[in-house]
């Protein structure tokens, strides 16, 4: 898994957290009860969070040795002239990022685009500023490539990209998106 990937399980267990505070303390803040249902909700979140973080842990070092092993046998077998009977269909890269054809361009746009630019690339691809949704620059980022994707609209959105900003690395990605 990516550290993309990494970094959207926190984000979205931070604000499950948060959430839950703010949802149990305007909920009855009066109730002794409510605070020590919060408590075990917070516990069992934290608790969620560090198996995940430990199952990422063993991800990675899974990744890792697929990745060494893989490496070893097609070296060992192009000095034995073997083709081999089978070749992964993705990449480590691919796979650390969970097989996201998405995700490179989500982390070009967030990375790239201000919001106000993320409103002017949704227009020219057909979505009006008030259809980009979201609160952070990361749900105003996501919106916009769901609305792409939704519509099989990704090449032309890279399309006009590309035409915003020639100078960056931007993701090849198949029209049958």
């Amino acid at each position: 898994m990516s550290e993309a990937v990494w970094g959207a399980a926190t984000a979205l267990g931070v604000a499950t957290v948060i959430g839950l505070i703010i949802w149990g303390l305007v909920r009855e803040y009066h109730d002794p009860h409510s605070y020590h249902e919060l408590y075990r909700m917070l516990r069992e979140t934290a608790h969620d969070a560090a198996r995940t973080s430990v199952e990422l842990i063993e991800a990675r070092g899974l990744l890792k040795e697929y990745e060494d092993g893989h490496n070893r046998n097609m070296k060992r077998m192009e000095l034995a002239r073997v083709e081999p009977a089978w070749r992964p269909t993705r990449t480590a890269k691919e796979i650390s990022n969970g097989g996201s054809k998405l995700l490179p361009l989500y982390d070009l746009l967030y990375d790239s685009f201000s919001d106000d630019e993320l409103f002017d690339l949704a227009f020219r691809i057909g979505l009006p500023r008030d259809g980009v949704a979201g609160e952070t620059h990361a749900a105003k980022t996501q919106c916009v490539i769901e609305y792409a994707d939704r519509r099989n609209i990704v090449a032309e959105l890279i399309r006009v990209g590309k035409v915003e900003r020639p100078e960056l690395a931007w993701p090849e990605i198949q029209e049958d998106l």
